[in-house]
Order: C-alpha cells, then sequence, then structure tokens
C-alpha cells in the first residue's frame, strides 16, 4: 500500500521567490521522507481582482496538509500571499514561515506563526512529525 504524501502548498512573491518556492520543493522531496512531498501549490503570478486564480488557490490549500510561507524581501507586500495566508487561516491550515539561512526577514505580518531558519534540522520535524521507520519486535 502506497504511502500517503504530505502535500505542501507554498506561497510567495512571485517575481523575487519563484526560484527559493522551487528549490524548497525540490529539497524537501529530496530529504527521503517517509512520506513524500507532494507539491499541491499554485505555479502562476496573482492577477489582480482575478477570481478564477482565488477560486483555484482556495482548492489547492483545502487540499493541502501545510501552507508553507517563503519568506523574501517583498513578501509582506505581496498581494498573492496575503490572500493566500487569509484562505489557510479561514481553513484552520497548519502555517510554518521559513526564512533562508543567512536573511534576517520577518515574519508576514498577517501571521503570528514563529518564523523557522530555512535548516533541514528546523524542518524536518514539521514537515515530516511522524517517525520515519518503525521497529518492530
Amino acid at each position: 500500500m502506497a504511502k500517503a504524501g504530505v502535500r505542501l502548498f507554498v506561497s510567495f512573491e512571485y517575481d523575487q521567490d519563484l526560484q527559493n518556492a522551487r528549490n524548497f520543493v525540490t529539497q524537501a522531496r529530496g530529504r527521503g521522507y517517509a512520506r513524500p512531498i507532494l507539491d499541491n501549490s499554485l505555479n502562476e503570478e496573482r492577477r489582480s481582482q482575478d477570481s478564477a486564480w482565488m477560486k483555484k488557490a482556495r482548492h489547492l490549500i483545502r487540499g493541502s496538509d501545510i501552507v508553507v510561507i517563503i519568506l523574501g524581501p517583498d513578501t509582506h507586500n505581496a498581494p498573492g500571499v496575503a490572500k493566500e495566508i487569509q484562505v489557510a487561516v479561514e481553513l484552520n491550515k497548519k502555517i510554518i514561515q521559513i526564512r533562508p539561512q543567512g536573511s534576517t526577514y520577518s515574519g508576514h505580518p498577517n501571521l503570528k506563526s514563529q518564523v523557522l531558519v530555512w535548516r533541514w534540522k528546523n524542518l524536518d520535524p514539521v514537515l515530516q512529525p511522524i517517525p520515519t521507520t518503525r521497529q518492530h519486535r
């Protein structure tokens, strides 16, 4: 029986942080977790007042286990990130904020959740809270 994956919705400022978001998913997938990482993110920039984009974002966030906010220099001003956070909060989703090592970006102003430094020793327990191996006796 296949193991259910952990579905991530990654939210980020599209113009500046797209590569960081892609790197995050690629690295998470390569960690060898017991439950595979599934990318449930939007791969398009939010257009102003685009109701189809919002509907799609809501659907993908609803189907996600964790919403990951990639913090960058302009995340706090990104209207798409603000909308995605709003939906995640409404749907009571687990939200984590991460900032790249060496950066000093603060958390998104619409969130009170802890900001984690992008180090896998910090992120592994959040992304895979279940043991990766089981001991049989």
